[in-house]
């Protein structure tokens, strides 16, 4: 057995109003993953950002014969399932400063990791299959002038078929009408369930406020139980499943540049930030200048980052350590990679999420991974 690397396409131009670029995969072979680099330039003006690559592509598909989901998720779902299963957060650059090549490394895995040769996408099980990226447009809040995609599938070669894949998809979407307000989510009994993921996406501000909800605020409580409630398996506060995360999981670090000239926030991508750090390029009125930046709402989501005090153009690089990387939260049964302890939702007769709000500043997303076999 050896693994091939077969190109899709390589720096293929993006429409950066919005667009779904479509690519069709191989007819034959065990698909280990798909490897996708994205490329964007940020434009002249060096301007503010508010949304990154990972906000900006909204929809990322595997689909067989035009109709079979093999995967659907956005690109902040798919680093969250990244780094739950592959142990690190996505490769990614995050810089306002004009001109400055910003880039996000994605990976689509349909085995328990890379290279895995039990578990793997056999292609020839469908007569097409396509891969879809979609992302936004003018309006949305990127700040890029151009953008390309380099897409590259894996291949085990001459090696036994796999066991099965995994099906990874968003299974709902949730809007709060209310503080207080409670939704009900049953997981599907049909196959194996392998990790359930729960990400919060809050309501994007202007870019000089603070978010209005943290993800613990707009999820207040998650419970999950079997056989029609007699069984609770978990029901507590949210904070409480970030905390339990991050003894399972350690802690993610994101971080990023930004360019001098307003006071403002940017989100960190953590749902908890422990600690965080900066450093400055040059101060306005060189080392006189007393307040040069400041890290707020901890242990919160975003910091808060007085540019006005750096000189016009330069610099402040900012890091920050936390858990609940891209407002996540996971269940997950296949720690070990061994597949022992799937949840089976037809042995557990009824398995449901409930969930209760806290506001009404964001959406709730449900995503499953689910093993197909056979």
């Amino acid at each position: 057995m050896y693994l091939q690397t077969v190109d899709v396409a390589r720096q293929d131009s993006v429409t950066m109003t919005g667009e779904t670029k479509t690519y069709e995969l191989e007819t034959t072979g065990n698909l280990s993953w798909i490897d996708i680099l994205v490329n964007f330039t940020a434009d002249a003006s060096g301007a503010d950002f508010v949304k990154m690559i990972l906000d900006w592509i909204t929809s990322i598909e595997v689909i067989g014969n035009s109709t079979d989901i093999i995967v659907s998720l956005d690109a902040r779902e798919l680093a969250a399932l990244i780094f739950y299963d592959l142990g690190h957060v996505v490769e990614e650059t995050r810089t306002e400063e004009q001109d400055a090549e910003n880039y996000a490394h994605l990976v689509i895995p349909f085995g328990r990791y890379l290279g895995d040769p039990e578990y793997a996408l056999d292609l020839s099980k469908w007569d097409l299959v396509e891969l879809n990226i979609t992302n936004g447009d003018s309006d949305t809040g990127n700040f890029f002038d151009t953008g390309k995609y380099t897409v590259r599938e894996k291949f085990l070669r001459d090696g036994p078929p796999p066991t099965g894949y995994f099906k990874t998809y968003e299974a709902n979407e949730w809007t709060p009408a209310s503080a207080t307000d409670e939704k009900t989510v049953n997981v599907p009994k049909e196959h194996k369930v392998r990790q359930i993921i729960i990400s919060v996406l809050p309501d994007y501000p202007a870019r000089n406020a603070a978010y209005t909800k943290e993800m613990h605020e707009i999820l207040d409580n998650i419970k999950l139980e079997y056989k029609s409630g007699n069984i609770v398996i978990f029901d507590e506060d949210t904070e409480e499943l970030l905390r339990q995360n991050a003894d399972e999981f350690g802690l993610a670090e994101t971080g990023g540049v930004v360019q001098g000239d307003n006071a403002d926030y940017f989100s960190t991508d953590l749902a908890w930030v422990d600690d965080a750090n900066l450093s400055v390029q040059q101060l306005v009125g060189g080392t006189t200048t007393q307040a040069i930046a400041g890290v707020y709402n901890l242990p919160e989501s975003r910091l808060a980052i007085f540019e006005n005090a750096l000189a016009a153009g330069q610099l402040c690089n900012w890091k920050a350590r936390g858990y609940g990387y891209m407002h996540s939260a996971v269940f997950h049964y296949d720690r070990k990679k061994d597949m022992a302890n799937l949840l089976d939702p037809m042995e557990m007769a009824t398995v449901r999420l409930k969930y209760t709000a806290g506001a009404t500043n964001g959406k709730v997303r449900t995503v499953l991974q689910q093993v197909i076999t056979g």
